[in-house]
């Protein structure tokens, strides 16, 4: 290095952002092509309950309830079209990328189960009693005093960024049950962020995820869910991404 030469750092913080603004875009562009490939809410309830239908008849395990339906359906595949349309990754990178507790159905799509190895001694449970929760501890209810986590979906390497994915349909409902399943659906993405990291393993795919994403279907005629979720005030929506590495998803068909 010359006299003239100045060795150049980012500061991490800044690093952080400009990582976060990347990952933002990546997710933001997720939603925009899951968008034009779901059916609009008016279309969406008949088709569900018809592949729900069809999935009893055929065996298919993965579809037989109404939020299989939609993310084996209609949002896992299309969050692999994602990567390889939008991201330059091949189509076996894309499947390696991508895992689903539906993988097993979802030949050169998904590869493996994000299910995490190791189990731990809490639920994603809201407003569960101190009480209670001793009570399962010591193994005197019916609930396993310790749970292995699987979220719906999840990608890790190499996909540009590693994204835990809650997916939830919303069939139809007024404002308070909307926001009761809002409040439980984004404390979930939260729960599964939460969790310590681990080791990728021969069995089991690292537990290393930077951001967690609620991908819920709203099918209601009022649009009861994504209405909840547009009435937060806005420094609470924002905090969401900015505090809490959580991405928001409502889709409606474009």
């Amino acid at each position: 290095m010359s006299g003239n030469d100045k060795l150049i750092t980012v500061p991490v913080n800044t690093l952080n952002k400009m990582k976060n603004n990347n990952a933002f875009e990546f997710l933001h562009g997720l939603e925009i092509f899951l968008n034009s490939c779901v059916p609009e809410p008016g279309d969406m309830a008949e088709k569900i309950m018809n592949i729900v239908k069809q999935s009893k008849e055929n065996e298919d395990v993965h579809k037989r309830f109404p939020e299989g339906a939609l993310l084996n359906e209609y949002v896992t595949p299309n969050i692999h079209r994602y990567l390889t349309e939008k991201t330059g990754l091949t189509q076996e990178q894309a499947c390696k990328a991508l895992l689903s507790e539906s993988f097993r159905n979802l030949s050169g799509i998904a590869s493996a189960s994000p299910a995490r190895l190791e189990a731990h001694p809490f639920q994603k449970i809201v407003g569960a009693k101190a009480k209670d929760i001793m009570a399962t501890w010591r193994g005197e209810t019916k609930t396993q005093p310790i749970t292995r986590s699987c979220p719906d979906i999840a990608l890790r390497k190499p996909s540009p960024h590693t994204v835990l994915f809650e997916g939830k349909y919303f069939p139809e409902g007024g404002e308070s049950v909307a926001e009761t399943e809002l409040i439980k659906d984004l404390y979930q993405a939260f729960f599964y962020l939460g969790l310590a990291r681990l080791p990728e393993t021969k069995t089991h795919p690292a537990w290393e995820y930077n951001y967690s994403c609620l991908i819920a279907y709203d099918a209601s005629k009022k649009s009861s869910l994504k209405r909840s979720w547009l009435a937060l005030d806005s420094s609470v929506k924002k905090a969401f991404w900015n505090g809490a590495n959580i991405y928001v998803m409502i889709l409606s068909g474009s």
